[in-house]
């Protein structure tokens, strides 16, 4: 039986103007869920600290560090950073500060959300649920964490967006480098070619959500690195329409994320205040993106070698859209399509009449960036495996022009490499119009 949509759920649908839809959680272990969890070599855990502000880490180990025990139970058993991992702070609280070799925590029923990821094959499953004990043994950097989690909800989500990686272990030896909001410099370089992230956030105290958010190299902007204001900004593209995340951030607006350099073992450990932004004011500050999330940092931990894991960069994810530019487009003229012509089988020629008050000038060579949001947006659809591109195009286009300026007439020139539904040599016909 599907569960009901949470408030902060329907009211982004309300806001994005998407249908409702059934939430898909279940609220035990399936027979499908129990294997991925023995197979999963990687699971990202998240946790709220003491004030009230979530957390998330990326954990990692062989085949079995993460398997169901017993009835909706499920046991983590894996080497941890008890010094600079905040979620394990939070979830042992004195404990991870502990020498001894080995010790045990009294407090139970703390929220403990978590995603379970295999990124070579692209698959992820969600968990939530509340640890029913924990412990740490071993000294220092051989720290081993051991976790009993009493799960509440399960939903397994698709594989858009995640970039493959062949996953192998590594031993860490975590090093602070920086524990500021302000981003240190090796956190500002790890952002510009950083492709995956993790973001935990809660429903007040009452439940969590931890999710993965891929893109290409860069998706995530630093738009501010004061020392009195730091901002990130990335978009969220088009997804199930499920808005958990965006939900719980709705109603309790912040979030916590893990950021791993998969070839080094840095990591980036990161909390902060998160705003949605949507249509204009998501595109001010992420031109040609839709929703964007930004977040205020409150806290930022960089840690050198932290990791237990590395990841060799394997495909990435084909529904990822272009990276988008730096600036806002200048407002541009309107042009309409007279004539469309098929010199080969991979290239076309366009003509076209330029509509606009004031004399429009060009040389042959120039290029010109259009939009075709009009003519080649068709509609939603969350998967599309025959032509993923097309989920998250902006429908933007450069083409050179091939003819001088003529009556404010020009020719243009399009190279199709492949002919999908999303190429305009498909799409823009002269009774499309514009």
């Amino acid at each position: 039986m599907a569960s009901i949509m949470a408030d902060g759920e329907k009211e982004i649908q309300r806001l994005l103007r998407t249908p409702p839809t059934d939430n898909p959680t279940i609220s035990y272990l399936s027979p499908r869920a129990e294997f991925f969890l023995k197979t999963s070599l990687l699971l990202a855990p998240g946790r709220l600290d003491s004030q009230g502000r979530p957390w998330s880490t990326l954990w990692g180990g062989s085949e079995g560090f993460a398997k169901p025990i017993a009835d909706s139970l499920v046991r983590l058993q894996t080497q941890v950073d008890r010094h600079y991992d905040s979620v394990v702070q939070a979830l042992l609280g004195s404990v991870a500060n502990h020498d001894a070799p080995q010790t045990q925590s009294q407090e139970t029923g703390k929220m403990v959300s978590g995603l379970a990821v295999d990124l070579e094959n692209r698959r992820r499953v969600k968990l939530f649920g509340r640890m029913a004990t924990g412990s740490l043994s071993g000294r220092d950097l051989g720290k081993k964490a051991q976790l009993v989690i009493k799960i509440e909800e399960i939903l397994g989500t698709c594989p858009k967006y995640l970039n493959k990686k062949h996953i192998v272990l590594a031993v860490p030896m975590p090093r602070l480098v920086a524990d500021s909001p302000q981003l240190s410099p090796a956190a500002v370089e790890l952002l510009s070619r950083a492709d995956t992230i993790f973001v935990s956030s809660s429903k007040g105290a009452s439940t969590m959500d931890t999710n993965i958010r891929g893109g290409p190299p860069g998706f995530v902007r630093v738009a501010s690195n004061d020392a009195d204001d730091v901002v990130i900004l990335y978009p969220e593209y088009s997804g199930n329409r499920l808005y958990q995340t965006l939900g719980n951030v709705q109603t309790t607006p912040r979030a916590g994320y893990v950021v791993p350099d998969f070839t080094t073992g840095n990591v980036l450990y990161a909390t902060g205040h998160v705003e949605i932004l949507v249509g204009k004011d998501a595109s001010a500050v992420l031109p040609r993106s839709n929703v964007v999330i930004r977040v205020t940092l409150a806290a930022a931990i960089f840690v050198e070698n932290g990791l237990v894991f590395r990841g060799e960069p394997g495909d990435p994810s084909p529904y990822n859209p272009s990276t988008f530019p730096d600036t806002q487009d200048n407002a541009g003229e309107t042009v309409t399509l007279i004539k469309k012509e098929e010199i080969m089988p991979v290239i076309y020629r366009f003509r076209c009449r330029v509509s606009s008050p004031k004399p429009v000038s060009w040389i042959p060579g120039q290029y010109a960036t259009m939009s075709f949001q009009e003519v080649m947006d068709m509609g939603y659809s969350h998967m599309r495996d025959d032509d993923p591109g097309s989920l998250n195009d902006d429908y933007v286009r450069t083409f050179n022009a091939s003819s001088a300026n003529n009556s404010r007439k020009c020719r243009l020139k399009e190279s199709i490499r492949r002919l999908t539904r999303s190429s305009l040599a498909l799409s823009w016909n002269v009774d499309s119009s514009k």
